[in-house]
């Protein structure tokens, strides 16, 4: 395992909630980071962006950019930034962010097929939901645009995650401010932990694909499986209602 490797994940404020506040779509406000120890050891830091102390978007990226500096050479202080190479699974986003940040820097993809779902992928090993209580709030907050647009999309959760912390922090809101369509009524504590534990385990996932090369290769083979086994099923038009046993007798009648 190389050294100088650097795994990331960042959490954006993106479409509609970027508009809504107006600043661009992508902007970053959190991220976990892992890399190798100068003990050979893999750690992890999460930072979220305290957007009481930098709410401007040019302090944001200011404020990551150096704490992601300050989170490597925490980790490895014999780490020289100018040899880190930045390494995210399928990273569009952090390609955009780093390319900003760090623009010496390289940015590779943790494996080559870059259609493969991180979660999909890992799914035997974390298998945890993600934002439970959170997703119970939104679903009882009656807004029918935030339960269709967000339902079990994880990703979209922490976009709003990212608006709710954003929005939050504008000092002197008036009530009918266009900003504050969305903020619904959270415990900004149990937000900042599911958080910050759903960024976390997007970088211990690829940590664990780089650790285990062999079962990585095995999963990948399985998921391919399993596309086409799904593909094959909805080709043939069956009634979702089926059990397992009745699904195999009625194929042959097909």
């Amino acid at each position: 395992m190389d050294s100088n490797l650097v795994f990331i994940d960042f959490e954006a404020i993106t479409n509609p909630f970027a508009k809504l506040v107006n600043i661009p779509s992508g902007t970053p406000y959190a991220y976990t980071l892992g890399l190798l120890s100068d003990k050979n050891q893999f750690k992890v830091k999460t930072f979220i962006m305290d957007f009481n102390k930098h709410g401007t978007v040019n302090g944001m990226w200011a404020t990551i950019k150096k704490c992601i500096i300050n989170d490597i050479n925490k980790i490895n202080s014999k780490l020289n930034l100018k040899d880190v190479v930045f390494v995210g699974h399928n990273p569009v986003l952090e390609h955009n962010c780093l390319k900003r940040l760090f623009p010496e820097n390289r940015v590779e993809a943790l494996i080559s097929n870059t259609t493969v779902s991180l979660s999909k992928l890992t799914g035997k090993i974390f298998n945890e939901p993600y934002f439970i209580k959170i997703k119970k709030i939104i679903a009882a907050s009656n807004d029918k645009y935030l339960s269709n647009a967000l339902g079990e999309r994880n990703g979209a959760i922490a976009s709003f995650a990212g608006y709710w912390l954003y929005t939050k922090a504008i000092k002197n809101l008036r009530a009918n401010d266009k900003r504050k369509k969305f903020l619904i009524n959270l415990d900004q504590k149990v937000l900042l932990r599911e958080l910050t534990r759903y960024s976390k385990d997007d970088v211990v996932k690829m940590i664990y694909v780089v650790e285990h090369p062999d079962q990585t290769e095995q999963l990948l083979k399985e998921l391919s499986y399993k596309r086409e086994l799904l593909k094959q099923l909805k080709n043939l038009n069956l009634d979702e209602k089926l059990t397992i046993k009745e699904l195999k007798e009625k194929i042959w009648t097909l």
